[in-house]
């Protein structure tokens, strides 16, 4: 069976949430107090399983943060991978594009680290040895992130660090952020 081939329960739940995801896009660029750009790379770090096998790849990450009050947040992340590597070692299939949509916590125990959790939906693409391809949609249930943040002026910030989506994949990232 295809990963994009998946029951009417999951197909809710994944309805469901890009939903909910959209509407929080949507509004985000609007409400935020701060924009992230930037980049880093994707690694799968453990081999084997559906969820587990995607491409290394270099990253693009845009955020918009709403800074609630004092030291607590919310973030909506979309990250997108720009290629992919064959998964099959006898070349059956590619997967490419890994691309998530997350909602996360924020958390600043100081001015220069930034902790998040949350979760949201992981996409990527797959291309078969016939010739055809799809791309579906699937929920990720964990994700966290670790970010130093230096000030640069009153209003930017150059952020380093890593986040993690379970199963185990790893973006580390530099962001460039603007507050508003």
């Amino acid at each position: 069976m295809k990963p994009g081939a998946t029951g009417g329960r999951k197909r809710r739940l994944s309805r469901g949430l890009r939903a909910g995801l959209l509407v929080v896009a949507a509004a985000g660029p609007a409400a935020a107090q701060e924009v992230a750009v930037g980049g880093g790379y994707h690694v799968g770090v453990t081999p084997g399983g559906d969820w587990v096998a995607m491409p290394s790849a270099p990253t693009g990450d845009v955020r918009f943060t709403f800074w609630g009050g004092g030291r607590w947040g919310v973030t909506g992340r979309a990250l997108a991978g720009l290629g992919g590597t064959p998964v099959d070692e006898h070349g059956v299939y590619e997967r490419y594009r890994p691309t998530y949509l997350q909602v996360l916590a924020r958390f600043r125990p100081t001015d220069s680290m930034i902790l998040g959790i949350g979760g949201g939906l992981l996409g990527y693409g797959e291309r078969f040895d016939d010739g055809g391809s799809n791309f579906g949609w699937h929920p990720h249930l964990l994700a966290v992130e670790a970010l130093h943040s230096r000030t640069l002026t009153d209003r930017l910030s150059l952020r380093l660090g890593v986040s993690a989506v379970v199963p185990v994949h790893v973006h580390p990232t530099v962001l460039l952020a603007w507050g508003f």
